[in-house]
């Protein structure tokens, strides 16, 4: 085995939490993409298409998930 200390750190510090439904709309979204800011690990970005309607869904979030402004757009 390969000794990877940085993994072990970053295992151990990562935290799994339950699945959100960020958006509350009906229907599933897919291919949905979250970019977390480096910089401000609070500030969380959540990209999606939509099943039903067309378009796609931007969600954005401040305060690391807890809560999320959702706008649909394309």
């Amino acid at each position: 085995l390969i000794d990877m200390p940085w993994l072990t750190a970053w295992a151990d510090a990562a935290t799994v939490t339950p699945n959100v439904n960020i958006t509350r709309l009906g229907g599933n979204q897919s291919e949905a993409a979250i970019a977390i800011d480096p910089a401000d690990p609070n500030h969380v970005v959540e990209f999606s298409n939509r099943e039903r309607g067309g378009g796609m869904v931007l969600a954005v979030s401040q305060d690391g998930g807890a809560t999320w402004s959702v706008s649909n757009f394309a």
